[in-house]
């Protein structure tokens, strides 16, 4: 697994390994974040967020952030593709969540 592993990373361009690196480094943030958030608020973290299905997502980033990160970490491309799936999604959630401190 390890030689493999070198061999996909090694294999990748510096600029694909460098935002390899940044797509890692943010979603251990956010994994991070989340779990923080969870840990001082329980279940209820997000209540004040709105509707129940923004809720349930941002806790269950606290699965898929971790997800992104190994998949990501072991250079497969659907990792790629999850963490721009979890982005397409968190981006416009956070802005309904937090519309009244945006405006």
């Amino acid at each position: 697994m390890g030689i493999e592993l070198r061999q996909r990373w090694g294999a990748q361009p510096i600029w694909v390994r460098c935002a390899l690196v940044v797509y890692v480094i943010g979603f251990v943030e956010g994994t991070r974040a989340h779990v923080a958030d969870l840990l001082r608020g329980g279940l209820g973290a997000y209540a004040s967020y709105g509707p129940v299905v923004l809720q349930v997502f941002f806790i269950s980033l606290v699965v898929l952030d971790p997800i992104v990160v190994v998949l990501v970490a072991l250079a497969r491309p659907n990792g790629v593709w999850l963490g721009l799936v979890v982005m397409a999604m968190d981006v416009p959630a956070n802005v309904f969540a937090n519309w009244s401190m945006l405006r």
